[in-house]
């Protein structure tokens, strides 16, 4: 039986793949040894009440993304449990808020329970004992592995995987590098993360690696692997990631705030406030989208579905007295 791979269709049709970043307010990653089934959370590495936590994650109030992450090298003490949360503070910002914590695992259903209800004076009370803080500077890398979700992730996922983490799992720890489970958008495999700056990236391959990684170089060639930023919502990545281009890596530290400002079928109007340099100055871009041709997609199990595109056509910098 012959298996179409969705990553190589979706290249051969050169589908785009900016503003296709997930867009979460927060983040919530569990530790959870692989190998993992489709759904990681059903792994048998997860204690039942612990499991029923993070299922519970799918009805809070205050919407949260779950990523299953893990490493074979840097695995957390006996009877200890490793989570990162990730979450947007108020616009403007460049990042999102980073902290991690390694929880005993009896307590780990109520720490699950405490991040569902976005309980921030819980969290300090009773969990901030377990806060990791010498690593609040380390950039935290997340390769999708997770074949038994998509075919593609595992086949070419895994090897970038061992190879960042062989290249760049030891820089003077400034980086480390998981494998995490599926996150959307398998279709751009190999497909990677980084945070705390929410950067969302595809098609990755061994040359480039070290160019985003590290930040090296022009950013401007490396956008046909640029997915987005998931800071912010679909139609504004498109600007956002036009403004990457044009500034490179510099404008990555800028804080930013963005709207749509005018949306109907057919197009839409965002603006993106910048507060740029080391004076913070305050730059506003207006950037007109439009509706682009549909594209089919195809996954590794056969199936095919239509995903809406849209493209940036135009975008200027306004005055910022402009109404």
């Amino acid at each position: 039986m012959s298996i179409q791979f969705c990553s190589t269709l979706s290249a051969a049709r050169n589908e785009a793949l900016t503003g296709t970043a997930p867009a979460h307010q927060r983040y919530l990653f569990a530790e959870i040894p692989a190998p993992w089934p489709y759904h990681a959370i059903e792994s048998a590495n997860v204690p039942p009440e612990l499991r029923q936590a993070l299922q519970n994650l799918k009805e809070a109030e205050t919407p949260i993304r779950l990523q299953a992450f893990y490493s074979e090298e840097m695995s957390s003490p006996e009877h200890m449990r490793r989570f990162f949360y990730f979450t947007l503070p108020k616009p403007p910002y460049a990042a999102y808020r980073k902290r991690e914590y390694l929880v005993p695992e009896s307590e780990c259903p109520a720490f699950v329970q405490t991040i569902a209800a976005a309980d921030e004076e819980q969290l300090m009370n009773t969990f901030e004992t377990y806060r990791v803080t010498e690593t609040e500077h380390v950039a935290e890398w997340f390769v999708c592995t997770h074949g038994s979700h998509d075919f593609c992730c595992g086949r070419i996922g895994a090897p970038v995987y061992i190879e960042m983490k062989d290249r760049f799992g030891s820089s003077d720890g400034n980086f480390r590098v998981w494998r995490t489970d599926h996150m959307g958008g398998h279709r751009f495999a190999p497909t990677a993360m980084e945070f705390p700056s929410g950067r969302f990236w595809g098609r990755l391959e061994s040359e480039v690696l070290d160019l985003i990684v590290e930040r090296k170089g022009e950013f401007a060639p490396l956008l046909s692997y640029y997915r987005g930023w998931s800071g912010i919502g679909k139609l504004e990545q498109l600007a956002e990631a036009e403004l990457m281009k044009r500034f490179g890596w510099k404008a990555i530290h800028w804080q930013k705030q963005a709207s749509i400002i005018m949306q109907n079928e057919e197009k839409a109007v965002v603006h993106i406030i910048v507060y740029a340099g080391a004076e913070n100055e305050q730059l506003i871009y207006e950037a007109e989208i439009e509706r682009d041709e549909p594209v089919e997609v195809f996954g590794c199990s056969g199936s095919q579905s239509l995903v809406e595109k849209y493209k940036l056509v135009r975008l200027e910098q306004r005055n910022a007295n402009a109404s």
